[in-house]
C-alpha cells in the first residue's frame, strides 16, 4: 500500500501591520520637556532606568525627604534671633497654645488652636483693644519659614497699615499654632482686622513656606470659609514685597466689604507660561 501524503501546514493569512502612531519629532518633544521641567519644581521627565530614578534624582529626593521632616520638628523660641529683631523694634508678646509638647501639637491640632490660659490672660491684657489690626506670628508646622520670611513680610505689613493711618496692636507670637488660633486672639482683642503669618506644612520641594491668613472681626465660630490667605511666600514662590502688597491689598478689601472668606476674591492675574 502506498504511503499517505503528510498533510501540509498552511500558513495563517498574513494580517496587515497597523500603521505607527505619529510620535513629535524627537528636538519637538525634548523641548516640550525641557518647558514642562521649567515651568513646574516637580519632578518630570528624570529619564533613568524604566520607573527607576536616576540616582542623582534618588539622593535629591532623599534630601528633600529630610528637609521636610527637619523642618516639622523644629522649634523656636522667643529667643530667637528674627523675633527678638520684632520685639525690640515694636515689642512682643509671646504666648503658647494648649499644646504642651511638640508631640501633642502635632497629634492634635484643636489644642494649636486655642491659647492656654496664661496665653489667653495676657493677650487681653497687653495686646490692646479694637485696634484696626493685629499681626500675629505663629511657628505653625514650618517654623523655619516664620523665621527666614516672617521678619521682612511683618515689616512691609506694619509699614503699609502705618501709612493708612491704622492702630496697631502689639505683635503676638504663639509657640505651637494652629491657624484656627486666628480666632481666639480676635475674640481677645476684639481687632477690627487679624493676620496671622504661619509656616506651611512642608513638602518635597517647599521645606520653609509662610503663609499669611486673614480675617475681618475673627470669631470662635468662623472656619476657612471667613478667611483669605496668600500662601507659598518664599524665594521661589510668591516673594516678600509681591506677597505684602497682596496682603495689604486685600486688607482693604476686607475693610471695604466689611468681611472675610470666599466672598471677597483677590485681584490677581497669575503669569502665563510662554510657549517653548
Amino acid at each position: 500500500m502506498a504511503p499517505v501524503p503528510a498533510e501540509r501546514e498552511t500558513a495563517p493569512p498574513a494580517v496587515p501591520a497597523a500603521p505607527a502612531p505619529a510620535t513629535p519629532d524627537s528636538a519637538r518633544l525634548a523641548s516640550l520637556r525641557q518647558h514642562a521641567r521649567t515651568a513646574t519644581p516637580a519632578r518630570l521627565f528624570l529619564g533613568g532606568p524604566g520607573t527607576s530614578y536616576p540616582t542623582d534624582a534618588l539622593l535629591r529626593l532623599r534630601l528633600d525627604h529630610a528637609l521636610a521632616k527637619d523642618a516639622l520638628r523644629a522649634e523656636v523660641g522667643p529667643e530667637h534671633p528674627a523675633l527678638r529683631g520684632i520685639a525690640a523694634a515694636h515689642g512682643l508678646i509671646t504666648v503658647s497654645s494648649r499644646a504642651t509638647s511638640h508631640r501633642e501639637y502635632l497629634l492634635r491640632p484643636d489644642l494649636g488652636r486655642r491659647l492656654d490660659d496664661a496665653g489667653a490672660a495676657t493677650v487681653a491684657r497687653d495686646a490692646g483693644q479694637d485696634t484696626d489690626l493685629q499681626l500675629i506670628l505663629g511657628d505653625g508646622l514650618s517654623p523655619e519659614a516664620l523665621t527666614e520670611h516672617g521678619p521682612a513680610v511683618f515689616a512691609g505689613l506694619h509699614a503699609a497699615a502705618t501709612a493708612r493711618g491704622w492702630s496697631l496692636g502689639t505683635p503676638i507670637y504663639v509657640h505651637r499654632a494652629r491657624v484656627g488660633v486666628l480666632n481666639d486672639i480676635g475674640e481677645l482683642t476684639g481687632c477690627r482686622v487679624a493676620v496671622l503669618l504661619i509656616g506651611e506644612r512642608p513638602g518635597l520641594q517647599t521645606p520653609r513656606s509662610l503663609s499669611a491668613y486673614m480675617g475681618f472681626r475673627p470669631r470662635h465660630r468662623h472656619t476657612n470659609a471667613e478667611r483669605n490667605l496668600i500662601c507659598n511666600i518664599q524665594p521661589d514662590g510668591v516673594r516678600v514685597d509681591a506677597a505684602v502688597a497682596r496682603i495689604a491689598g486685600l486688607l482693604d478689601d476686607l475693610v471695604a466689604a466689611g468681611s472675610s472668606g470666599v466672598a471677597i476674591k483677590e485681584s490677581v492675574t497669575p503669569p502665563a507660561l510662554s510657549a517653548p
